[in-house]
């Protein structure tokens, strides 16, 4: 993946920003980076966030593994677990596929080198470590799915652990009700955000 340097002044413009496309003037900061030694080198203002990692690499394989992992931080910024659980049988499906591409070329690989190459020995260890963290993914997935279904609490739902108080009044305690069971579900939003973050691809 490429790394990111920054001029803290620059000599001369380097030109626009390729995100805002602003041009970058003399003696202002700025931030680039090449994919590789011998391509364009990529220019932004500081103003602009850094490019993610899918966007650092010419890697068919990391650029789709980072892409899916950027939709499910992107996904966990919005708080929302049908929009994270989404984010994850998204990012499921699609390594299906980039597991059954690896197959195909770890099968062509092994019929032109028998004896073995460097690049089937790359192929064989992203398959390896793929597969494991889909595995992961997919069993997340189906606790969330079950547990979200089964013990989210709507605004008005029953709850154990709520006392109605006699000097208030209904809407007050409507409101009180409804305040615990957000609690409530802030809480198991916040266990199985806390099990996703733990699971990561070993490449």
């Amino acid at each position: 993946m490429a790394s990111i340097e920054r001029v803290k002044s620059c000599r001369k413009s380097p030109g626009k920003c390729n995100k805002c496309d602003r041009e970058i003037k003399q003696g202002e900061p700025y931030k680039f980076w090449k994919i590789t030694r011998f391509s364009s080198k990529s220019v932004r203002c500081v103003d602009c966030p850094d490019p993610r990692p899918s966007q650092l690499t010419n890697s068919e394989f990391y650029g789709q593994l980072y892409g899916q992992q950027e939709s499910i931080e992107d996904a966990l910024k919005s708080g929302e677990m049908d929009e994270i659980i989404g984010a994850v049988d998204c990012a499921i499906d699609d390594f299906d596929g980039m597991m059954s591409d690896l197959d195909d070329k770890i099968s062509n690989l092994e019929s032109s080198f028998p004896n073995g190459c460097p690049s089937l020995d790359t192929l064989q260890e992203r398959r390896d470590a793929l597969e494991p963290y889909k595995e992961e993914l997919e069993s997340w997935k189906s606790d969330a799915e079950s547990r979200w279904d089964s013990d989210k609490k709507e605004e008005d739902d029953e709850n154990d652990d709520f006392k109605p108080d006699p000097a208030k009044t209904k809407e007050e305690n409507d409101e009180a009700l409804a305040a615990l069971n957000e609690e409530h579900n802030q809480n198991l939003r916040d266990e199985l955000v806390g099990d996703l973050e733990g699971i990561s691809c070993g490449v």
